[in-house]
């Protein structure tokens, strides 16, 4: 992660040297995007259980600046994103003529303040038209919620239930204190392609989470807790204003 803020840092700093000795396009909007988000997981506990995750709807907003020099752009961001996944597993074992059923149904909602840095190549060198940009993104966590809907029994009766909805907070392991808890940081990479037409911007890009979100197990020295990595397929609307006119 901080490799990955370092790079952001150097990428920044180069563009700007480079556009201080010509005509910088310099633009700033709102943005407001949906997220598809969902995440590979695996819990290392030590039981054998089978997981799979699905992706779930979310909503990201914020602030995008765009700094331009010909077919280059610069596009910094600061965002509320929200991100997460559902996840569904069990365990199922046979004991001489009975079989144990344990089932997992969990939705995860993780809210992120999210720092993206992308570097656009844009159709004309005016800005306008398609592009194609890449960059990478730091992302802090906010909070969130976990809801469980978790079943126990025998095949064919249910003996005991968890039903609950507790609320997300930043750390590195689990306490018993009634909350879930989620790494603060995450952090990776992203690309895309988009269209502009004068100061309305839509694009379409993917991200890809680098960092396990997931807390440890400090119960157990052995285990090291869920793993799960942030994916998100994400598609925003951004309206630019200009702050300064460029004479081409």
């Amino acid at each position: 992660m901080k490799t990955l803020s370092k790079i952001q840092v150097i990428i920044f700093l180069l563009f700007i040297s480079i556009c201080v000795n010509g005509q910088t396009r310099i633009s700033v909007g709102p943005q407001i995007g949906l997220n598809i988000s969902k995440s590979n997981y695996e819990d290392l506990y030590g039981y054998n259980y089978s997981y799979k995750t699905s992706s779930t709807p979310r909503f990201e907003a914020g602030i995008v600046a765009n700094f331009g020099h010909r077919h280059i752009a610069l596009q910094p961001s600061v965002l509320y994103s929200q991100k997460g996944f559902v996840l569904d597993g069990g365990l199922q074992e046979t004991n001489g003529t009975q079989t144990s059923v344990v089932s997992i149904h969990q939705t995860l909602s993780l809210n992120y303040l999210t720092i993206p840095i992308n570097i656009v190549y844009t159709q004309k060198d005016n800005g306008q038209g398609f592009q194609a940009f890449g960059g990478g993104y730091l992302g802090i966590l906010l909070g969130g919620k976990v809801k469980y809907n978790n079943h126990q029994g025998v095949e064919g009766a249910i003996i005991n239930s968890y039903q609950a909805e507790l609320p997300v907070r930043a750390g590195n392991s689990f306490l018993s204190n009634g909350y879930y808890y989620s790494k603060r940081f995450d952090a990776g990479l992203q690309g895309g392609v988009g269209y502009q037409c004068a100061g309305a911007l839509l694009q379409v890009s993917y991200s890809l989470g680098l960092t396990n979100v997931g807390a440890n197990y400090p119960m157990n020295p052995s285990s090291y807790g869920p793993h799960y990595y942030n994916r998100t397929l994400q598609t925003s609307f951004t309206y630019f204003f200009k702050l300064n006119n460029v004479q081409k």
